[in-house]
């Protein structure tokens, strides 16, 4: 029983390995990436710097409130 499953594991895995995916030129050929990935990137960048500023401003709250 155990070979079955094995050979029929196999099969399954093996099967698609090699199977050509769809044709998606017509879909990807109209998207301009390089727009794409500048306006990812400044989003990346904003949250970035928000979280930095957050950040900064907890840190020299604790030192105001912890000097002594």
């Amino acid at each position: 029983m155990k070979k079955i499953a094995v050979l029929i594991a196999g099969f399954f895995a093996s099967s698609g390995a090699f199977a050509v995916g769809p044709d998606m030129s017509g879909l990807m050929s109209s998207i301009d990436f390089g727009s794409s990935i500048v306006s990812f990137l400044s989003i990346a960048g904003a949250i970035a710097v928000c979280w930095v500023a957050v950040d900064g401003a907890y840190m020299v709250l604790d030192m105001i409130r912890y000097r002594k």
